[in-house]
């Protein structure tokens, strides 16, 4: 019979304890089972969602290991719409860790993925062994951004997943960590990897692929020697030297291994210059071929999982996990591909975008009309006390709703991509744009809207939308019309990551960040800016620019006068 009882947690961070024990001559691995499953069905029935769960040490540790996650799944096989949704184990050291990941190893099918695992000596890059690799792959998989203590021999270190560093917490030496994601088949060997022969004469020179095929089937065939017949003679191939037997020319057998393999690179020249060469070689390789990892949110549409799934298991390009309860989407795989791969992804996401229009919006007939906000009405309150904070002594004389239906899908679906790309940070504004001498009906009713071309290479950031936060600022490029009256833009503005910056009349696009993996670009510059008026008073503001057109919507026209 199983006893359980539940109290109060005391001074720990839970909601309670829950208590459990055997009392009868059952096997071990049964005792473990029976205790650990009566103890979730009691969590279930208080409507726990989370439960950490000690190891319940009865013997063997690999036996209760595995009778913990026979457990678990016996629970959740028997238990309809069950309430717990996490089940965390706290484990105590490297072996209890291993134990359970040697559990799951043997319980999955044979290709589950998982990564190898290396660290920098110096001269190289050295694996870690299987338990520490187990170790490493089971911390990443939870937490790519975390970091984990090892204990190797004699010392102890801490491995930083976020940057890819290795500390010894005795000496404070650091050392780059790299991993490389790869299928567990039982039987690697090299079928399937591209073997190239080549011949030595100054530089290495490719048998072509008819002559390649041949000279690799005598290899394989486990030949110390054989003979090549082509139209420039017969070549005798030395196997045990490596050489073209007639001339001594040097044989070398290459392969070219795939992404999930380590890759080879052989550096020849003088002494005295290979360090250094090689410590290059080692930093560029690292930093382009590195397995790397993205995760982005992913919207509800059953056929459109379906398609980039098929996407994917065709392409073969990275491998792939698709989490249904989060409903988040990871790549994992080389730099470049994860990057391509990615994008590729994003904009078949965001060509599903079902658009929506802003609820404040009038009924239209046609695709472009604007409408005359009526005085009094809360939106024109807004607009005109914002407008009026830095501009007292104007007096507005029309607000107009700009509904251009093709600008607001093409900024709508621009505000999808920034969400994915910045894990939905958008950053939307309201800001102010003068069109200076060009009457703001061409921006209206225009196809692009704002359009940086026509801005002027010489402007402070170079050939930009230019926005102002402040309606004194924008009153300086104000349209006037010839009664006097002056016209200013209030724009919806997805500013993003900004990037504060100083002049720059050379920039066409904001500069690129500088902690990402992916060649990212910021979204928006901006800078606070002051200048003189005619009148001798300064005005400043902050001020925003934009390189792409997508990024700002015109959404009001202000006709105001002194």
């Amino acid at each position: 019979e199983v006893f359980c009882c539940v109290t109060d947690s005391g001074k720990l961070q839970c909601d309670a304890l829950i208590h459990t024990s055997v009392v009868f001559n059952a096997q071990q691995e049964e005792t473990v089972t029976r205790s650990l499953k009566h103890a979730l069905t009691i969590a279930n029935k208080k409507k726990y969602k989370r439960v950490s769960v000690p190891l319940l040490l009865q013997g063997e540790l690999l036996q209760c290991a595995h009778s913990s996650l026979v457990a678990i799944m016996e629970f959740f096989e028997e238990t309809h719409s069950p309430s717990i949704q996490n089940i965390h184990f706290v484990l105590q050291d490297n072996e209890e860790v291993s134990a359970f990941l040697r559990v799951l190893n043997e319980s999955q099918c044979p290709s589950e993925p998982s990564y190898k695992w290396f660290w920098w000596n110096d001269s190289g890059y050295s694996q870690y062994n299987a338990l520490e690799s187990s170790i490493l792959t089971a911390s990443y998989t939870n937490n790519p951004s975390t970091n984990v203590n090892l204990k190797i021999g004699k010392f102890s270190y801490v491995v930083d997943f976020k940057y890819m560093i290795q500390t010894n917490t005795t000496t404070g030496k650091k050392r780059p960590v790299s991993q490389i994601f790869h299928h567990s088949s039982g039987n690697e060997n090299l079928n399937g990897s591209l073997v190239q022969w080549y011949w030595e004469n100054e530089y290495l020179i490719p048998f072509e692929s008819t002559v390649n095929e041949e000279i690799e089937n005598m290899y394989q065939g486990k030949k110390s020697m054989g003979m090549l017949v082509n139209c420039d003679g017969s070549f005798f191939l030395d196997f045990i030297r490596m050489q073209v037997k007639n001339d001594g020319k040097s044989l070398h057998r290459i392969v070219v291994p795939d992404e999930s393999d380590p890759i080879l690179i052989k550096l020849k020249g003088l002494e005295s210059h290979l360090s250094d060469a090689k410590s290059l070689v080692a930093a560029k390789v690292k930093e382009l071929y590195v397995a790397r990892q993205v995760s982005f949110a992913f919207p509800e549409s059953v056929f459109l999982l379906q398609d980039i799934r098929q996407q994917l298991n065709s392409q073969k390009q990275v491998d792939w996990k698709f989490d249904e309860v989060s409903k988040m989407l990871t790549l994992e795989g080389y730099r470049n591909t994860v990057e391509s791969t990615t994008i590729a992804i994003q904009s078949k996401i965001i060509q599903q975008i079902q658009v929506s229009y802003p609820p404040q919006w009038f009924k239209q007939e046609n695709t472009v009309e604007s409408f005359f906000l009526r005085a009094g009405t809360w939106e024109f309150y807004r607009i005109e006390r914002a407008f009026t904070k830095t501009l007292p002594g104007v007096k507005i004389s029309s607000i107009s709703q700009i509904q251009n239906k093709w600008l607001w899908e093409r900024y709508s679906r621009e505000k999808k991509r920034m969400q994915l790309k910045n894990g939905k940070r958008v950053n939307e504004k309201e800001l102010y744009h003068g069109s200076s001498t060009t009457d703001p009906v061409h921006i209206i009713y225009s196809e692009e809207g704002f359009d940086f071309r026509w801005s002027k290479e010489q402007n402070l950031w170079g050939c930009a939308n230019y926005f102002a936060a402040d309606a004194v600022f924008s009153n300086n490029y104000a349209f006037v019309n010839e009664d006097g009256s002056r016209e200013l833009l209030l724009a919806k503005v997805l500013t993003g990551d900004s990037c504060k910056l100083e002049p720059d009349n050379s920039l066409r696009m904001p500069p690129l960040k500088d902690d990402t993996f992916m060649q990212t670009n910021y979204d928006s510059v901006k800078y606070y800016q002051s200048v003189s008026m005619s009148n001798g008073v300064t005005v400043s503001s902050w001020i925003h620019m934009t390189y792409s057109n997508d990024k700002a919507y015109p959404a009001y026209l202000i006709k105001y006068h002194f």
